[in-house]
């Protein structure tokens, strides 16, 4: 999506997909200290944790866009708050998951933190032993909003995460009920480029 992007694999997962939160953090440390620009997390957890909060805040506030999945755990039902951690968090860009015809499934987590949705189902990408494989989820999702992000930087090396982030919503195709809503945020993100 953007040819001119780097990419980095700094794992804090294990082959099953857990880890410790400790982990996570080591990994946005270690993206702060490297000087990245975007860090990219299809991961989350309903564990609130303050240094998880302040690691993140702190890359933000360094120049870094975080981005991270919103989660699988929706219950269809908006009065609820289902968006997981770091993607719960202000520093970070949570991220929902629709599919081909532009509608929210059900299991991706809704809440007010959402802003921005990607598509997330049958997305046939990268798998084991250099295989491919068609997946679904907010994770799925993620990689398209760091993608177009990453576009936007490689035309403006010195926007700032504010501005990457005021552009995406701003040029966000608005689903769902008008305006930002808990489902969709600001709507379905955008490549745009000069």
């Amino acid at each position: 999506m953007a040819p001119g992007a780097e990419l980095y694999a700094v794992k804090v997962l294990d082959q099953y997909g857990g880890g410790r939160i400790s982990d996570v953090i080591e990994g946005i440390e270690w993206a702060v200290q490297n000087e990245m620009d975007i860090i990219s997390m299809s991961l989350g957890t309903t564990q609130y944790s303050q240094a998880l909060s302040d690691s993140s805040a702190n890359a933000y506030n360094t120049g870094i866009l975080l981005v991270a999945s919103a989660g699988n755990n929706g219950d269809g039902n908006l009065s609820t708050n289902d968006v997981m951690y770091p993607a719960k968090l202000d520093s970070v860009i949570a991220i929902s998951a629709i599919d081909q015809n532009n509608m929210a499934m059900s299991w991706s987590a809704d809440g007010s933190e959402v802003e921005l949705a990607a598509p997330g189902v049958g997305i046939y990408s990268t798998w084991l032993d250099g295989g491919y494989y068609s997946m679904s989820g907010t994770s799925m999702a993620v990689p398209f909003v760091s993608g177009v992000a990453a576009l936007m930087m490689q035309d403006n090396a010195d926007a700032s995460p504010d501005e990457v982030r005021a552009a995406m919503a701003y040029n966000a195709i608005d689903l769902g009920v008008q305006g930002r809503d808990n489902v969709y945020g600001f709507g379905l993100v955008q490549a745009i480029g000069n």
